[in-house]
């Protein structure tokens, strides 16, 4: 079957049964990892341990597409993010992008550490690619160096500059105390500058730094503070299901806080995840990953729920694997 056809046998075709829980929590939202490799080792992702140079082999676009379109017509998944890992390392990512978009999906977002942006933001765009998180957790070289434990700085913001002609960009910037809390104004001045959203996110207790994660937490508060002591801002409206909360300076400029532990959004939360072996998660939370491969449609509704069942009803409680693993 070519690529265009085993699109068009998958178009989305309407919202889906409605597959909700006790809270009147449903699925609007699908994370996709379409690997677990990454050229970066950022601290609170790869911890201690060495960089995977490779790891699962890549499953084709048509396979990764094929296993990922029951769910979202299932479920009447909306919004796609194609995470990893790094996904740019993935050779069919375009492709898989493009299948998305042929298939009648117009909400397909990326999340990457923009190392490969400068090369692959124009044929994503092309492809149908909405828009793009990039993860930058410094504003010069040595601060960037310390957190993702290689050099680049120069290249992702290049890449940066390139994407945010084409598409909406934001920044996700990861904070860990005693590594780049001093980090908060230099990467909001850079993304001001820039003209790109920035958005602080308190660390989660996942993988390597879960049982450290309360002593390396940032909070909200200390990121507003440090803000406040150059500018002054006001909260904006908090859209439900929301991850983050804005702020909006006298200029029109916005930036956003993560605050997973400080406000949690469990409560609401509308996001499905697939990892790169074809597993679903409901819940970060819960590392028991579902396997979906080869089930059929009455195996894939009873997934989903199980999934759904699995989330937390307030707060995140922490997750023995890290996003690399389940996809950021």
């Amino acid at each position: 079957m070519t690529k265009q056809s085993l699109a068009e046998s998958l178009i989305v075709s309407g919202a889906g049964p409605l597959i909700a829980d006790a809270m009147g929590r449903s699925f609007a939202t699908l994370r996709l990892s379409v690997t677990d490799r990454c050229n970066f080792a950022c601290v609170y992702c790869a911890g201690d341990f060495p960089f995977k140079a490779d790891s699962l082999p890549f499953r084709s676009a048509e396979e990764i597409f094929s296993s990922a379109m029951p769910l979202i017509e299932i479920a009447g998944i909306k919004k796609i993010r194609i995470t990893g890992g790094e996904p740019t390392l993935h050779p069919g990512l375009v492709d898989l992008v493009a299948l998305f978009g042929k298939a009648g999906l117009n909400s397909i977002h990326l999340t990457t550490n923009g190392w490969n942006l400068k090369e692959l933001v124009l044929p994503l765009r092309d492809a149908g690619l909405t828009s793009l998180n990039v993860s930058l957790d410094a504003a010069g070289e040595e601060g960037f160096r310390r957190m993702a434990r290689r050099g680049g700085f120069a290249g992702v913001l290049h890449g940066i500059d390139v994407a945010r002609a084409l598409l909406p960009v934001k920044i996700n910037c990861t904070l860990v105390r005693g590594q780049n809390e001093n980090e908060i104004l230099p990467v909001f001045k850079l993304g001001r500058s820039l003209g790109v959203t920035v958005r602080y996110l308190e660390l989660m207790a996942m993988g390597p730094l879960r049982k450290d994660a309360r002593s390396l937490l940032v909070k909200e508060q200390t990121i507003l503070d440090a803000i406040a002591t150059e500018e002054s801002f006001t909260p904006v409206p908090t859209e439900k299901s929301s991850t983050a909360h804005y702020f909006r300076l006298t200029d029109g400029y916005m930036f956003g806080v993560i605050a997973n532990e400080s406000m949690p959004f469990c409560s609401d939360c509308n996001r499905l995840r697939m990892d790169a072996r074809g597993n679903i998660y409901g819940c970060i939370s819960d590392a028991r990953g579902i396997n979906i491969n080869g089930l059929q449609k009455s195996e894939l509704e009873n997934a989903l729920r199980t999934a759904l069942s699995r989330k937390q009803p307030v707060r995140f409680v922490g997750s023995e694997k890290s996003m690399q693993e389940l996809g950021g």
